[in-house]
Parts: C-alpha cells; structure tokens; sequence
C-alpha cells in the first residue's frame, strides 16, 4: 500500500510539472481563453489543460496492456476533436457524430448487455451522448468539472465499487492528473481550464464507471431501475442543464444560441462571489444524493421522485435568484 501511495505521489508530481509546461507554452499553441461577454473571468487564461485527464488514462492502459480497447478508441477520438475544438472551433454537427461515433465504440466494448435489443442500445447512446455535452456545459467556473469529477470517482469507483486502491488502476491515474488539475485551476484566479478536451473526456471516462455499476445488492433491479440509479450520480449537472432547457424553452428563447442562464452562472458571482463555493458545493450535493438513491430511495418509484424533487428545486431556485436579481438592478 505504501509503494502505491508512494507511486501515486509522484505521479501528481508528475502531472504539475506537465501542466506547469503546458500553462507557460499556451499562447504559442494557441490554446489561451480569451473573456467574452459568457465569461465568468476577466482574464485571458490557458485553455486544454483537461489534456491531462485522458492522457493519464491512456498511459496507464498502454503500461497495462489494455490499450486496444473500444473504450480507449473512443476516448481517442474525443480527445482529438477536443483538442481541435479548443484550438480551432469545429462545426456542431462534426462534433456531435464524433460523439456518436465514441459513444459507440464505448457501448461496444463494456459489459452492457447488447441482447435488449436496438431500442436499449439507443436509449443509452442517446443518453451518453446528451451527458458528455452536459458536463461541457457545466465547466463554466474555477474547480467545477475537477471536484465533480473527483467525487464521483471516490464515491461510485471505490465506496460503491469496492475497488481497492491500486497504482495500476487508471483511474487511480485519472485522481492523480484531476488533483494536479485543481491545483492551478481551483483557486480565485485560476492558471488553467479544462477545455473541451478536458470536459468532453473526463465524462466519457466517468460514465462507464457510472452506469456499470454493480447492482448485486438488489436483486429485484431491472434495466430501468440500474439506469435510475446510474443517472441519479451524475443528477446536479443533468438537473442543471434540464431545468435551464426547461425555463428558456417557456421563455421562448433560442436554446441553441449561447447564454449564461445555468444555476450556477445565476448564483456565481452575483449571490456567491468565490466559484469554490458553488463549485464544492455541487459536488457535495451531489455526493449526498447519491447517499440517498443508492441507501434510501431503492425503487423505481422513490428515484423517480427524487428526480421531479430535484427538478422542482432547481428551477424554482432560478425564479427566485431571477426575481432578486431583477429586484436589486431596479434599485
């Protein structure tokens, strides 16, 4: 145990250096965000540092020999189309195939059960692909994409898995380039974003360790009620991005077009000026939700309430931080 923490260590040491290098060669890769008027900075900051995430995950399947794997295909070609994005916009509709393309080769190559039948097989590639968007949409501010992302790992990978810790684990070396992210990137003034390589990637590495999960304990779950469950840790950024859908739907506005009308835009920073706040503040709530799904509410039934609860807050929240914002700029 101690070799590994040993190992573990050096690897996060590792991944500072590399993002060191990277934060100071940003301009010249042309990889530097630049504020616009969706920004939640000011600042012009290095854009990609999220290369780390799949990276790691890849080096660590090659030392193991599992490179050659749909999975890793799939990663692969996010992280390419990722990378493009960030240096160079690439068109929806390109982005969007590619998306589908990986999700494919994801769906393909993990342990779900393809005999349901093609109606299954599209509910979940709908699915997966809606949700790698989702937590591109939701990397918005300092230290949201890491600490979701490394709470979801400790609490779905190693307390409801029972994984063990292992240096030869890639997701092991996932938690090692996520720490080493948040150093630089969550802090007032950040050094780093994740970018699309980053957002895109670690959620196509989250999922799969999310909506496999082992749902031994309960022997009376089907397909519907493992998905529930499943969907129930990734909730806050899908209860996020549906509420917001939602509310601009009913204001007739284009939801196509770009805006800054997520939750946690409208909190941050006019009501909560430090992003850390909202940002541990999702992945703690998140955290207590999936408590709740996987040791309270076990049925179909109870998670599909949780669910219309979880909807109905977020979007009664927005009315009234929408309402007090409009209060305070008539003042």
């Amino acid at each position: 145990m101690m070799v590994n923490i040993i190992w573990f260590l050096l690897l996060v040491l590792f991944n500072g250096i590399l993002l060191k290098l990277f934060i100071s060669r940003s301009r010249f890769l042309g990889l530097q965000d630049v504020p616009n008027q969706r920004s939640s900075h000011d600042y012009n900051v290095a854009r990609g540092g999220g290369f780390v995430f799949a990276f790691n995950y890849l080096a660590c399947s090659f030392i193991n020999g599992s490179f050659l794997s749909g999975l890793n295909a799939g990663l692969c070609l996010l992280f390419i189309i990722g990378l493009w994005d960030d240096v160079r916009n690439v068109k929806p509709l390109i982005r969007l195939i590619v998306q589908f393309i990986a999700v494919f080769c994801l769906l393909y190559d993990t342990a779900f059960d393809l005999s349901e039948g093609i109606i299954w097989i599209l509910i979940l590639t709908i699915l997966f692909s809606y949700l790698v968007n989702v937590f591109n949409f939701m990397d918005g501010i300092n230290g949201m994409l890491g600490f979701y992302g490394f709470s979801l790992i400790i609490a779905v990978h190693f307390f409801i898995n029972h994984t063990s810790f292992s240096f030869h684990d890639p997701y092991v070396w996932l938690i090692g380039s996520l720490i080493a992210f948040l150093f630089y990137n969550a802090r007032t003034h950040a050094k780093v974003f994740s970018g699309d390589v980053g957002s895109l990637t670690l959620s196509f590495l989250l999922l799969p360790m999310v909506f496999t999960l082992d749902m031994s304990l309960k022997d009376n779950a089907d397909n519907l009620n493992q998905l529930l469950f499943s969907i129930s840790c990734v909730s806050i950024f899908l209860m996020d991005s549906f509420t917001t859908i939602l509310h601009r739907l009913l204001r007739r506005e284009n939801i196509f077009e770009s805006h800054r009308f997520h939750l946690y835009q409208l909190i941050t920073p006019r009501f909560v000026r430090n992003h850390m706040v909202t940002s541990l503040g999702y992945s703690i709530i998140q955290l207590f939700i999936i408590f709740c799904s996987y040791h309270v509410t076990t049925t179909i039934c109870s998670r599909l309430v949780l669910f219309v609860i979880l909807a109905l807050f977020f979007f009664l929240l927005r009315l009234v931080l929408l309402r007090k914002e409009t209060t305070l700029q008539g003042r």
